[in-house]
C-alpha cells in the first residue's frame, strides 16, 4: 500500500502493484517519473493527485530499456476526488479505467500511440457526478477515447481525440457542457454519443472520420447543439425522442 507525497528528487521504480488505500491520497509532483516494472500497476481505492504543470508533466512509462506496448497494466481509479493534471501515460496494456470516480478531473493527459491495440484512453463506469475532462490529447486504436457513464454536471472541453468507434461517450449525464473538442473516428459508430443528456450543451465540437453520427444524444430534454462541424456518414445529429432543442450554425458535410 501506498500514500504521501513522491518528489522530483526521486525517480520511483515499480517492482509490484501500488495500492492507494481507501481514505487516502498519493499525491504526485511536477517531473516525477515513474517506471513500471512488467506486469505492475496503480489501483487506487483513496485519491490519486498527479499535479504536473505545463513546464514540468509528470509521466508513466515502462522500465523496460526498449519499451513496448503492454509493458506494464494500467491505472485504475475506484475512489473519488482524484486529480490527474499534465501526465504523459505510455506504454501500458490500457488507459486509464475505473468505476465511481465522482469529482475527478483530468487535465492535459497524453495518451497517444503507445497503447497495445485495444486499448481505450479513459474508460471510467458505475456513478460519475461532476467529471472535468479538459484539453487531454488521446491517440489510441480501442473503441473509446473517453467513456464515462452517468456523469451529470460534467465538463468535456478542449479534448482531441482520436479513437476507433467512439470519440466521446457519456449516457445519463444531464446538465454537462461539451465544448471545442476535435474528434476523428476511423470507422466508427459516433464521434460523440451522449444520449439521456437533458439541458446539456454541445457546442463548436468538431468530428471527422465520418462516423455513423456525428453527435447522438438520443432521448434528451433541452438540449442545445450550436457551432458543430460534422462530417459524417450518415446522421449529423441525431436528437430523436427527445423535445424543446435548440439547433443553430451547425456545419454538416459528407453524408
Amino acid at each position: 500500500e501506498v500514500s504521501g507525497n513522491w518528489t522530483a528528487n526521486y525517480q520511483y521504480w515499480v517492482t509490484d502493484d501500488l495500492i492507494v488505500p481507501e481514505g487516502e491520497t498519493l499525491t504526485i509532483d511536477p517531473g516525477v517519473r515513474v517506471k513500471f516494472y512488467p506486469g505492475t500497476g496503480l489501483t487506487a481505492y483513496g485519491s490519486l493527485e498527479v499535479n504536473g504543470t505545463s513546464e514540468n508533466g509528470v509521466v508513466f512509462t515502462s522500465k523496460s530499456p526498449t519499451p513496448l506496448p503492454g509493458d506494464w497494466t494500467n491505472v485504475k481509479l475506484y475512489g473519488q476526488d482524484n486529480i490527474i493534471s499534465y501526465l504523459e501515460y505510455e506504454w501500458a496494456s490500457n488507459g486509464i479505467t475505473g468505476t465511481d470516480a465522482s469529482y475527478s478531473s483530468f487535465d492535459n493527459v497524453y495518451i497517444v500511440g503507445s497503447l497495445t491495440l485495444t486499448s481505450n484512453g479513459i474508460y471510467l463506469d458505475g456513478t460519475n457526478t461532476q467529471m472535468s475532462f479538459t484539453n487531454n490529447q488521446i491517440s489510441v486504436a480501442g473503441d473509446w477515447g473517453i467513456y464515462c457513464q452517468n456523469a451529470d454536471s460534467s465538463v468535456f472541453a478542449g479534448n482531441e481525440i482520436t479513437s476507433d468507434t467512439k470519440g466521446i461517450e457519456s449516457e445519463y449525464s444531464s446538465n454537462s457542457i461539451i465544448s471545442d473538442n476535435i474528434v476523428h473516428v476511423l470507422r466508427g459508430d459516433d464521434g460523440i454519443r451522449m444520449p439521456y443528456c437533458d439541458y446539456c450543451s454541445f457546442d463548436n465540437n468538431t468530428v471527422t472520420g465520418r462516423p455513423h453520427d456525428g453527435i447522438d444524444s438520443r432521448y434528451s430534454e433541452s438540449a442545445e447543439f450550436t457551432n458543430n462541424n460534422l462530417e459524417v456518414y450518415e446522421t449529423g445529429i441525431d436528437g430523436k425522442d427527445g423535445e424543446n432543442h435548440l439547433y443553430d450554425n451547425n456545419t454538416i458535410t459528407e453524408f
